[in-house]
C-alpha cells in the first residue's frame, strides 16, 4: 500500500513525502478528490487538509501519490478465489502529466475530461499475475465475501493497493460488469454466479 497517515483536525504531524494526495475519509465515488487533492509542498498540503476538514467535517487520509498505471480487479469467491481480467484506466493525453487522477468529475460529469476504461487491460502476463496475487491477498486480509473490487497502481513492477471496495456497484456498466464481460460473462451470468457464491457461503456457515 502507499505510505499514508490519517490526520485529524488540529493534529500536528510531519510529512515530507511529495507529491501526496489528500482524501476525505467519509466519502466514496471520489467525492472530494480533484486536481487540487494532489499536493507538492507543505503549504498546498495544509490548504487541502483545511478544505477536507471544513467541507466534509472528517479526518483526511494523506498518502504518497503513485503516478503509475491504474487498474481495477474484480475478485470472486470465498474458499477459493478467482480474479476476472483487470480493467485499466487510460488517462489519454493526461498520461503526459505528472498526476493523473480518476476524479468525481471524470466519473460523473459529462463535459469533464474523460478516462477510457480498457478491458481487459493490456498488461504483460507477469504483471497481471502479480496484480491478481496482490488483489487476492487484499481480499483475504479484509475478510471480503463473494466479490470485491480492488484498485491498484503500478510503481515500476510493484503493485500498490489504493482501495478495496467490498461491495462495489453492480450495474451493467460498472467496473465489475466490464471485467466480467472481458472474461466472457454476460451481465446475467455474472449476477447468477454471484448469487450462487452467496448461497454456497450461507449454506456452508
Amino acid at each position: 500500500m502507499p505510505f499514508g497517515v490519517v490526520v485529524e483536525p488540529l493534529q500536528q504531524f510531519h510529512w515530507e513525502c511529495f507529491p501526496a494526495i489528500v482524501k476525505p475519509t467519509n466519502q466514496h465515488a471520489s467525492i472530494g478528490i480533484t486536481r487540487a487533492s494532489v499536493v507538492q509542498d507543505r503549504r498546498a498540503l495544509w490548504q487541502q487538509l483545511e478544505f477536507v476538514f471544513d467541507v466534509f467535517h472528517a479526518p483526511a487520509l494523506v498518502e504518497e501519490f503513485i503516478a503509475g498505471r491504474e487498474c481495477t480487479l474484480t475478485v470472486l469467491g470465498n474458499e477459493e478465489l478467482r480474479c476476472l481480467p483487470p480493467l485499466e484506466l487510460d488517462f489519454g493525453a493526461r498520461n503526459a502529466e505528472s498526476f493523473p487522477i480518476y476524479s468525481y468529475e471524470s466519473k460523473f460529469i459529462s463535459d469533464a475530461p474523460q478516462v477510457t476504461l480498457r478491458h481487459p487491460a493490456p498488461l504483460e502476463n507477469f504483471i497481471q499475475r502479480k496484480m491478481e496475487r496482490v488483489a487476492s491477498a487484499a481480499f483475504r486480509a479484509l475478510g471480503c465475501h463473494d466479490y470485491a473490487r480492488v484498485d491498484v497502481r503500478l510503481r515500476g513492477d510493484e503493485v500498490c493497493v489504493l482501495d478495496v471496495n467490498a461491495y462495489p456497484a453492480l450495474d451493467a456498466e460498472s467496473a465489475v460488469s466490464l471485467c466480467g464481460r472481458a472474461a466472457g460473462r454476460e451481465y446475467g451470468q455474472l449476477l447468477d454466479g454471484l448469487v450462487t457464491l452467496a448461497q454456497a457461503r450461507v449454506k456452508f456457515h
